[in-house]
């Protein structure tokens, strides 16, 4: 809401065609904001009324950053906007030009995740705080996924234990691998998965950046039949890994990795 709008010094010497500047003060979601405007002046009616109009667009550069930048669009109410991975990662930022306000946006749809807030678009960080273009956030969070980490995860868990000696290093728990010739390895106990969300990842240029999405577990049992001087016995263990989404948010796949930092790490 427009609180007051207050006139530079010399607005009244500017002469038609001129230009000076008004200083428009608003609230936006209880927040006090301002901005500078350039103006021209029209010419007169009726010989005593003047008249002014804005110079330039009133629209501001906004970049909408996600946890999960996968998944590239989102959506401002019908339109389709690219959207940035967290700039503090080396995301490159994609930006739309959006007028002061507070406008819905929501992401991709998805079985897997949700992802729906209001942004408050406004240009006073821009012109009095920092160069820095705005910045709204929408982050995701998993719905279905959990059900398909779980699942897939213990699939694979599985087919480490059964491939002994031959497991990929890689892709298979750290405890697991160490132990891989100790004989008949099978999972006692499957690890719980404990959390599924958007860890950070730094972008790379070569494509090679790995997803933010990734999942954790507790702890689980794996036990070994044992093999020349090793004794048979048990170990725990846990399970890391990452998730990799189209861009259409339909399918998942999922991978586990030797440590939450990626495969190999």
């Amino acid at each position: 809401m427009v609180e007051d709008v207050s006139a530079s010094y010399d607005l009244e010497q500017t002469p038609v065609g001129g230009e000076s500047s008004v200083t428009v003060h608003y609230t936006l979601e209880g927040s006090a904001n301002r901005v500078d405007l350039a103006v021209r002046r029209l010419p007169n009616t009726w010989g005593l009324l003047t008249h002014w109009e804005i110079v330039g667009d009133l629209a501001v550069p906004v970049a909408v950053e996600t946890n999960v930048p996968a998944l590239p669009v989102a959506r401002i109410g019908a339109a389709s906007v690219p959207v940035s991975g967290p700039s503090v990662n080396g995301f490159p930022q994609q930006r739309v030009m959006l007028y002061p306000g507070v406008y819905p946006v929501t992401g991709v749809d998805s079985r897997w995740l949700r992802a729906a807030k209001d942004i408050a678009v406004d240009d006073n960080r821009t012109a009095y705080i920092s160069n820095a273009s705005p910045t709204g956030q929408l982050w995701y969070e998993a719905t279905a996924l959990w059900d398909k980490v779980r699942a897939d995860a213990a699939e694979q868990v599985d087919a480490c234990a059964a491939a002994g000696p031959r497991m990929p290093a890689t892709r298979c728990p750290p405890e697991m691998v160490h132990r891989q010739d100790w004989g008949t390895l099978r999972v006692t106990q499957q690890p719980e998965i404990e959390q599924v969300g958007a860890f950070q990842s730094d972008y790379r240029a070569d494509g090679e950046t790995l997803p933010t999405l990734r999942f954790t577990s507790g702890l689980g049992e794996l036990s070994y039949s044992g093999s020349g001087a090793v004794d048979r016995g048990v170990e725990d263990f846990r399970v890391d890994g990452g998730i990799y989404l189209s861009q259409d948010g339909d399918s998942a796949r999922i991978e586990l990795w030797s440590s939450l930092s990626g495969p190999g790490r």
